[in-house]
């Protein structure tokens, strides 16, 4: 089974009011969920970029399935009986900072969802980590979908390992999808920034969700006043899969959300939390390196230091005024980190948004 995986390329009523109804009403598994409500592909053309330009992004690349299989067998054979979604956490999230927005969303924003089996929508769920979390932490009957067919497969694999039988994953494109206003809430990690046409993706977001459902969006934006370099453009487009190397500002974001009815009750920025991160990943993996070399072989370890290393570039500002010569000598040494890039601005920024539909 695990090697059929790398065989293809490819008006409601108010949530906090239902709430309380959903331990009765929700005893269908979540495919049943999806199915009943009929979440079915529109007739015409996929607004998503190109399926193959896309599976170039070294994040998704054949290897990193691979790898995130390999890994999950052997937690699977360790932890036999005692295996938790817990387990699998440093394979199956493949967004930033781990569990951090989703316990961030439940414990300070939305308590009144968790351990009720609300209905949370997560799109481009990945290999399922965060809808995992939700469902085995927070109770939520959990609908993904994802875009890469190869992901859709990894997350049911683990899922099957795990028990997990209160979240589906479907194989599509969101932003064709028919969608009905049944949600209690929806999620999306460093998804957005891969779909150029950002109206008809908040447009989607707001027709899944019922009136006062909440939302947990997590996306990369262009800080206001700033432009990006012809190298910042050229690693968004082809290192990260970012349609034309553009993100909208900040102003614009916001507008596009506004203008679907979807209401910013948070914009936490991100940017610093961020960039600590894609710095102190892409340095532990260098340390790594001949170690993952023999393990996972030369193909693994090209591109996902390509990948991280592409990230630090991105994120370079450090808040601190440090010298990443001295604080990460293996990826400064890697990208050729110097004083002019100390220098520059720091033009793509991250965020964090909570809010609700009116």
């Amino acid at each position: 089974f695990f090697f059929g995986i790398m065989s293809k390329r490819g008006t409601a009523s108010s949530p906090t009011a239902e709430c309380k109804r959903h331990k009765a009403d929700n005893g269908t598994p979540a495919d049943q969920d999806f199915r009943a409500h009929r979440l079915t592909e529109k007739v015409g053309c996929q607004i998503m970029m190109d399926y193959d330009r896309f599976r170039e992004m070294k994040l998704y690349s054949n290897s990193k399935v691979k790898y995130i299989l390999h890994k999950a067998a052997d937690q699977a054979y360790a932890k036999g009986d005692t295996l938790e979604p817990s387990d699998m956490a440093a394979l199956d999230m493949l967004h930033y900072l781990g569990t951090a927005s989703m316990d961030a969303f439940y414990t300070h924003f939305a308590p009144d969802l968790a351990n009720c089996g609300a209905k949370v929508l997560d799109i481009g769920c990945g290999v399922g980590g965060p809808g995992r979390h939700m469902a085995h932490h927070y109770g939520a009957v959990v609908t993904g979908v994802e875009y890469l067919d190869e992901l859709v497969k990894v997350a049911k694999v683990i899922n099957r390992l795990l028990q997990i039988s209160t979240f589906d994953v479907s194989h599509g494109d969101f932003t064709t999808l028919k969608l009905e206003p049944i949600y209690d809430a929806f999620i999306s990690q460093l998804v957005f920034l891969h779909i150029p046409d950002k109206p008809l993706i908040f447009s989607q977001c707001a027709a899944s969700l019922k009136t006062g459902g909440r939302f947990l969006i997590e996306d990369f934006f262009l800080a206001d006043g700033h432009t990006f370099s012809d190298r910042e453009h050229d690693l968004m487009e082809q290192q990260i899969s970012i349609p034309n190397g553009k993100v909208p500002t900040e102003a614009e974001y916001r507008k596009h959300l506004e203008d679907q009815g979807l209401v910013i009750d948070q914009w936490l920025n991100m940017t610093e939390a961020w960039t600590a991160f894609v710095w102190d990943r892409c340095e532990a993996f260098l340390g790594q390196r001949e170690h993952l070399l023999s393990e996972h072989g030369e193909e693994y370890v090209i591109e996902l230091s390509l990948f991280y290393t592409s990230m630090t570039q991105l994120y370079h500002h450090n808040p601190e005024g440090k010298d990443y010569r001295d604080t990460h000598p293996l990826v400064a040494a890697h990208i050729k980190f110097d004083d002019a890039d100390r220098k520059r601005p720091q033009n793509l920024n991250g965020v964090r948004v909570f809010g609700h539909k009116k």
